[in-house]
């Protein structure tokens, strides 16, 4: 599996709302945003300058190792640093696994791997992007599904050409694909199609 950065390509420049700690904005009230792969590989590299440590070593040590993900790759920018706007590569398997941290709260197995204000953080809504008006946390999408008469709300993170892992918390669910038709928009049809015609009608 290649987990990409944006949805539909590694950048996606737009009009967005900008948030407000989690508050609500008028929706009449655009303000200059974007959302592209360049931000997260910066956040990528301030991560690991103020570790002190290769961002390749702290993931190995941190995240893979806890959670035994051994088989991945991680393409590296021109410089030789881990890109950290997408293009790593995981088993389906192990896509998931970073989604059910998540719903643990952050734990696996009982180790702690991620602290619960952090899944907080990263789970809420900070801005708006998109002509859907789209929630979004700390590289997770934040939206609601239709589901039994009301709604359900779900984070997801939406990887280029349908690599995608989403999570209910309130089904206790975690679903994952994998897929590499990177021309196209296999994260759209996923979130818009598969997900509340077939996926959630069978959940309970």
């Amino acid at each position: 599996m290649h987990v990409g950065g944006s949805p539909g390509g590694n950048q996606n420049r737009g009009e967005g709302y900008s948030g407000n700690g989690g508050g609500t904005k008028p929706q009449n009230q655009r303000v200059p945003g974007a959302y592209c792969s360049a931000v997260s590989n910066l956040a990528l590299g301030v991560i690991g300058r103020a570790a002190g440590e290769s961002p390749f070593y702290l993931f190995e040590r941190l995240v893979a190792e806890p959670l035994r993900i051994s088989r991945y790759a991680w393409l590296t920018d021109p410089t030789g640093q881990p890109f950290g706007g997408g293009s790593m590569h995981f088993l389906p398997r192990d896509y998931a696994k970073l989604g059910q941290l998540m719903l643990n709260g952050g734990t696996w197995e009982g180790k702690r791997v991620l602290s619960p204000e952090f899944i907080t953080q990263a789970t809420r809504v900070h801005s708006r992007l998109g002509s859907r008006n789209r929630g979004y946390g700390y590289q997770w999408w934040v939206e609601e599904y239709a589901y039994q008469g009301g709604t359900i709300r779900s984070y997801a993170a939406l990887g280029a050409g349908g690599n995608i892992v989403v999570v209910f918390p309130d089904l206790d669910l975690v679903v994952a694909s994998n897929g590499g038709s990177y021309g196209s928009q296999g994260w759209r049809y996923f979130q818009t199609e598969f997900m509340p015609r077939f996926v959630l009608p069978a959940a309970r």
